[in-house]
């Protein structure tokens, strides 16, 4: 399975949390990634009143479970001292499954496609860097078409 993994960090030193996030992913044996984007520098989504975040979208592949993934995924947080102590707060790291190849999961544990990826102009960047004809499974638009509809709507 080809899965997009967001990462992001808004604390100490952000650029090491993500490589040691990618290290900590490729140390599983089940985890090939595949390609990376480039790591974006941008403003806190949701509160914004904290650091800004550096931002990178990665494609892995896998035979992991979605669910299997999404545990790999909180390891390697709190390895990496997350603390979850308010929504859309600082961290450490964070890694979002944004999407797990054309599957629609919605569970309370997991919902896959990430519900608001569609809004976050970084998280389409670098995602369209990867793959711009990938298509949204919901959507059912390319990456590129969405990116295209959320840059109009500025």
């Amino acid at each position: 399975m080809k899965v997009y993994l967001g990462l992001g960090s808004n604390m100490g030193d952000r650029k090491g949390y993500l490589i040691k996030a990618k290290d900590m992913l490729k140390s599983y044996d089940e985890i090939n990634i595949l390609k990376e984007s480039e790591i974006l520098e941008t403003a806190p989504y949701g509160i914004t009143d904290q650091a800004d975040f550096l931002n990178q979208v990665i494609l892995i592949e896998t035979e992991l479970s979605a669910n299997d993934v999404l545990g790999v995924c909180q390891k390697v947080e709190i390895e990496s001292g997350r603390e979850r102590t308010r929504k859309w707060g600082s961290r450490t790291l964070d890694i979002d499954i944004l999407f797990y190849e054309d599957k629609v999961i919605d569970t309370k544990e997991l919902k896959i496609p990430h519900a608001d990826l569609h809004n976050r102009e970084f998280v389409l960047k670098s995602i369209l860097e990867l793959a711009p004809e990938f298509v949204h499974p919901v959507f059912g638009e390319s990456i590129q078409e969405i990116f295209n509809k959320l840059e109009s709507e500025k």
